[in-house]
């Protein structure tokens, strides 16, 4: 009885052992790493101490008039366009030989660094910035052209004045030189080199035909005629574009030139 006690009191003992034991881990088939603050190889960069990335640089924007010629197989084109601060633009491409004039307004507008213009949203051309100098991208020849930006003549305090001074439309001419000039009352003032003073005409009509504005006015003994293109012009003598080309008919004879209409 004594014996069987002693057994009982022996096993229960190394029971007890047994639960006091360390239990052991399982291996795990994809080992965790463990990251202690020791252990620099996995930190995280404060938020406050992240670069922010800002938006892309907007592109620079075109002003003023530029001009480029385009060859092609048997003919070339004239390129001559006018970016205006308020995102439109007029184009106007002269194909030589033959002088046919094709003219194009719409809206412009920067996009990824290059500026595309838009006519009634449908794209209708692509230009982009090499440095300071604005080239035309044709897709047709997968080239660029650079573009040379000419001065404008309103840039030119002369004419900037006469605009002040109340003048409608002012134009000039050469070979031989020639002016003419409206007025608000309605007169129409044309000069020739070779007069000693100017001509006035009482103002008949105006008339708007394909775009050109003309004017027709007559004095007691002839009549002359001014036909407003809307062509942009140089006038041979300066490096200057004219918005507008000027045609005058007086006394049988035509004279061509270049112009700007103030109001």
């Amino acid at each position: 009885m004594r014996l069987l006690l002693f057994l009982l009191l022996f096993f229960s003992l190394q029971s007890c052992k047994e639960v006091r034991r360390k239990p052991s881990i399982m291996a795990s088939p994809d080992p965790v790493v463990a990251v202690t603050p020791a252990d620099t190889s996995f930190q995280i960069e404060p938020i406050d101490s992240v670069v922010e990335i800002s938006n892309p640089a907007p592109s620079k924007k075109p002003n003023g008039v530029y001009r480029f010629s385009m060859p092609e197989d048997s003919f070339q084109i004239e390129h001559i366009i006018q970016f205006s601060p308020n995102n439109t633009y007029r184009l106007q491409e002269t194909f030589h030989p033959g002088n046919k004039v094709v003219t194009t307004e719409g809206n412009w507008s920067p996009s990824d660094g290059d500026i595309w213009l838009y006519r009634q949203q449908v794209a209708r051309g692509r230009y982009k910035w090499k440095g300071d100098t604005l080239q035309y991208f044709s897709p047709s020849k997968n080239k660029a052209y650079s573009l040379q930006q000419l001065p404008w003549i309103m840039e030119n305090t002369t004419w900037q004045e006469r605009a002040k001074k109340g003048f409608v439309f002012f134009g000039v001419g050469n070979e031989p030189f020639w002016s003419i000039e409206g007025t608000r009352d309605s007169q129409l003032v044309f000069r020739l080199a070779e007069w000693e003073t100017s001509r006035s005409f009482a103002m008949l009509r105006s008339s708007n035909a394909n775009g050109s504005r003309i004017y027709e006015a007559l004095n007691d003994s002839s009549s002359i005629t001014l036909t407003i293109l809307p062509r942009f012009c140089s006038d041979g003598m300066s490096d200057f574009i004219y918005p507008k080309m000027f045609q005058v008919v007086y006394n049988q004879q035509t004279y061509m030139g270049c112009g700007v209409i103030y109001r």
